[in-house]
């Protein structure tokens, strides 16, 4: 029996700066209960430090949760 596997379109909504901001950021989306995660270049695992360009974590939503997300980033800003 084959296995059906939903093609969804993610869009990035956000780049933090480092793994803390993701996390902060992340939970707010969560809160919300917009299913969010987080995709960086480097392997914080490997090197857990904040370098440069290296050290963004860009995060991630379901295309369809996208003008929630971003609204409810600005409005945690302020910006709203």
């Amino acid at each position: 029996m084959a296995k059906h596997q939903d093609k969804r379109t993610v869009v990035a909504i956000h780049v933090c700066n480092d793994d803390a901001e993701a996390e902060i950021v992340m939970s707010l989306l969560r809160d919300r209960g917009i299913e969010c995660f987080p995709n960086s270049p480097l392997s914080h695992n490997v090197l857990p430090v904040a370098a440069g360009a290296l050290g963004q974590v860009t995060i991630y939503v379901d295309e369809a949760a996208t003008e929630r997300a971003i609204a409810a980033i600005e409005e945690s800003r302020g910006e709203n």
